[in-house]
C-alpha cells in the first residue's frame, strides 16, 4: 500500500518554505520504505525538488487548511497518509511506524 507524507503550509507568518525542505530532509534520512512527500500550500515557492505541492483550493486559513488532508480526492486512492506539523523534529528511523 503507498505511503504519503504530508505537511501543510500557509502564509508565511511562522513557517516559511525553509521548514518544509527541512521536514523532508529528516524524513529521507529516517525512512527507508517507498513514500511520497506532499505539502499542501498556496505558494510553493522555495521547495526543494521531490516535494509535491498540493495547491490549497479552500479558502480556509492557517490552520484550517489540514482539514483538507481529508478531503476526498485529495490523495491517491488506498493510500495511507501520514500527517507531520513542520515543526516536528525526526530523531530516529520511522521504518516501523511507516510499516
Amino acid at each position: 500500500m503507498a505511503l504519503a507524507i504530508a505537511c501543510v503550509k500557509h502564509g508565511l507568518k511562522l513557517y516559511d518554505a525553509r521548514y518544509v525542505n527541512c521536514l523532508a530532509a529528516m524524513v529521507r534520512r529516517h525512512i527507508t520504505v517507498p513514500y511520497r512527500f506532499v505539502c499542501l500550500t498556496e505558494d510553493a515557492k522555495g521547495l526543494c525538488e521531490g516535494i509535491e505541492a498540493v495547491p490549497l483550493t479552500d479558502n480556509l486559513y492557517g490552520y484550517w487548511n489540514k482539514l483538507l488532508l481529508f478531503k476526498p480526492g485529495m490523495f491517491q486512492k488506498g493510500e495511507r497518509i501520514w500527517y507531520l506539523d513542520l515543526d516536528t523534529l525526526l530523531l530516529a528511523n520511522l521504518d516501523d511506524l511507516a510499516s
